[in-house]
């Protein structure tokens, strides 16, 4: 994929985003965004086996189904592991920061605006991880930050 398409597909998924964040439904009902999410990365499971581009692994730890996420999102080039610094995982607690997100944008704005966000990222590691080690986990998110030029939150995941 040519950058400049990339940065097309980036601009066409945080105005989805903001959008379906912003909607009305997702003020009162938060949890309707979640799911969305969450059909959203079963559709991408499906696909991504369907096609043959990648087989994902069951019964693997939560940091694995993690990490073989991020894979395929290499694979895919929708993403680079230097994206992603997962810091010393423990069995209950994988904290990974995010660096210069695609849905950063969307994230940001709809934070400034006080509303609450269903992190992509974090709903999709969560999927992963459920999907993939019969895991649940519960996640928070820390505000973007500019860390010497470059933006990056943190999704602090805890495995329930």
């Amino acid at each position: 994929m040519s950058e400049e398409s990339k940065q097309g597909f980036i601009f066409v998924l945080n105005t989805w985003l903001y959008g379906m964040q912003k909607a009305e439904v997702f003020k009162t009902k938060p949890l309707l965004s979640r799911v969305i999410l969450r059909n959203a990365q079963d559709f991408f499971v499906r696909i991504v086996e369907k096609l043959g581009i990648w087989k994902f692994k069951r019964g693997v730890t939560p940091i694995e189904a993690i990490n073989e996420h991020i894979e395929v999102l290499e694979r895919l080039g929708f993403a680079s592991r230097s994206n992603f610094v997962i810091e010393q995982p423990t069995e209950n607690n994988i904290v990974i920061k995010v660096i210069n997100c695609p849905y950063r944008i969307a994230c940001e704005e709809i934070m400034k605006e006080g509303h609450e966000l269903a992190c992509p990222r974090a709903v999709v590691f969560g999927s992963s991880v459920k999907d993939f080690s019969g895991k649940y986990i519960s996640y928070r998110v820390e505000p973007l930050k500019d860390v010497r030029g470059v933006k990056q939150c943190t999704i602090n995941m805890n495995v329930i």
